[in-house]
């Protein structure tokens, strides 16, 4: 399952033929999710020819990073109302020059989980590289397409330290597949291996397992308790389901809203710069008395607030 321009990389840097993507399943510590989506996009898209394909909306770096590449980016628009996915619709955008697919879950901002059944759809009918991004899985870890890895030898999944773990200072990300990628990727890398110092750092969080998972289940337990206060506010808003430690929420003056939580502290991204996305604010969920904020600012907006115009 090797794209045209993955052999052709291997093959000038190990001086021979690669073999196809076989072996076990194991683990590649990573400079974070960039980085190693950076080096799957290097490994697999040549530049001015090779294109990847990405859900819409999704988290920007997916672009970012092809832009940065040279590649073409294409995108599959997610149902406007409640964005779920039609995978015959993704499926239908593969071209002849797509080498990667990469697919977020749950997907930011939306916060929407991925059917593993969808993903095995992908896998088994495009031979490229299918990227799974599980930065947010640890709030819903029951969601994941890890197990998929066993069955397939083009899937890589990547996970982030810097959300459920809180160690976003260090930037490490894991990248699980079979290990026939992972040693391609190897190779492609342009930073290598984390240093011996960040790799003592990562087993010290391993170590923490237990702080870890008291903590997500209580940004869990916020982020319910948040939804359904949302979901009373009289401002007109739709919230959406959640399965990440944030919620998307649409509602009309959406960007006075913005700037309202702004002025008050609160941790919140308007959207409307996403062509497909007006009048969305995503919020994120933190301590109890953050949250407590977010509700109370939330509550006492009033209706003459609403008309004023944002510059």
């Amino acid at each position: 399952m090797l794209t045209k321009h993955m052999e052709h990389f291997l093959t000038r840097t190990l001086g021979e033929k690669p073999q196809p993507l076989k072996g076990h399943v194991g683990q590649w510590l990573a400079m974070g999710t960039t980085s190693l989506f950076d080096t799957a996009v290097s490994l697999t898209c040549e530049p001015g020819k090779g294109a990847l394909l990405q859900l819409s909306p999704t988290r920007s770096m997916y672009a970012k990073v092809a832009a940065r590449r040279g590649v073409t980016c294409r995108s599959v628009a997610l149902n406007a109302e409640r964005f779920t996915l039609d995978i015959d619709t993704l499926l239908d955008a593969i071209a002849a020059d797509t080498s990667l697919v990469v697919l977020c879950n749950p997907n930011f901002p939306t916060g929407n989980l991925l059917a593993a059944e969808a993903v095995s759809k992908v896998l088994d009918l495009f031979d490229g590289l299918v990227v799974v991004d599980e930065s947010y899985i640890d709030y819903t870890p029951d969601g994941s397409v890890a197990h998929l890895c066993e069955e397939y030898g083009n899937l890589l999944v990547m996970r982030s330290m810097s959300h459920a773990w809180a160690a976003a200072d260090a930037r490490l990300a894991v990248g699980i597949a079979r290990s026939g990628l992972l040693t391609c990727l190897r190779h492609a890398s342009a930073t290598g291996d984390v240093s011996p110092l960040l790799a003592e750092h990562y087993k010290q969080l391993l170590r923490r397992s237990p702080e870890m998972r008291k903590r997500v289940n209580q940004t869990v337990d916020e982020r319910n308790r948040v939804a359904a206060a949302l979901q009373q506010l009289p401002l007109g808003q739709y919230v959406h389901p959640s399965s990440a430690d944030f919620i998307l929420m649409r509602l009309p003056h959406a960007r006075t809203v913005y700037h309202l939580l702004l002025a008050a502290g609160v941790d919140a991204r308007q959207l409307s710069y996403h062509t497909e996305l007006p009048q969305l604010l995503c919020i994120h969920i933190g301590l109890p008395h953050e949250n407590a904020r977010i509700l109370s600012t939330l509550r006492g907006i009033q209706p003459g607030m609403l008309k004023t115009k944002v510059k």
